[in-house]
């Protein structure tokens, strides 16, 4: 990095449903929130200080409520590309994807698409408000 920026803070995700939503994250992929005041945020902590456990450090992942009516794209208006039907998209690092697959087929999750690459495994998949999650499992170089 230019020394200007550290790493990544947070995802913050705005729902008209925040909690259904959280609900979502929570049931596929086993995330612990923490409710956080009346507004309805919910927060997920991945990095604790090693000093004081209570203490919580970056990365976050957190749903909000939107402020209003959000707009979304059409689902998969085309399938086979994974990538500019919406705003933004989150990813996250998966250690087995073979584990991760049979997870959501038991929560009757759809996969959107699937790819692999030399350095890396790639499942596509779409939260309860339609945002577009992509699932990352790196693999070991050579």
């Amino acid at each position: 990095m230019s020394g200007l920026l550290s790493g990544l803070g947070g995802v913050f995700v705005f729902s008209e449903n925040p909690g259904a939503l959280a609900e979502w994250y929570g049931r596929v992929f086993d995330l612990e929130f923490e409710g956080v005041g009346e507004q309805g945020s919910y927060y997920v902590f991945w990095s604790r200080s090693d000093q004081d456990p209570d203490r919580r450090l970056d990365t976050t992942f957190a749903v909000l409520p939107a402020r209003g009516e959000l707009t979304r794209p059409p689902p998969d208006p085309d399938p086979q590309d994974m990538y500019g039907d919406q705003a933004y998209m989150v990813n996250m690092r998966v250690e087995d994807m073979d584990r991760m697959l049979a997870h959501l087929e038991e929560q009757q999750v759809p996969v959107i698409g699937e790819q692999n690459e030399d350095y890396g495994r790639f499942v596509w998949v779409r939260d309860a408000d339609g945002n577009r999650v992509e699932l990352y499992q790196p693999l070991a170089a050579g």
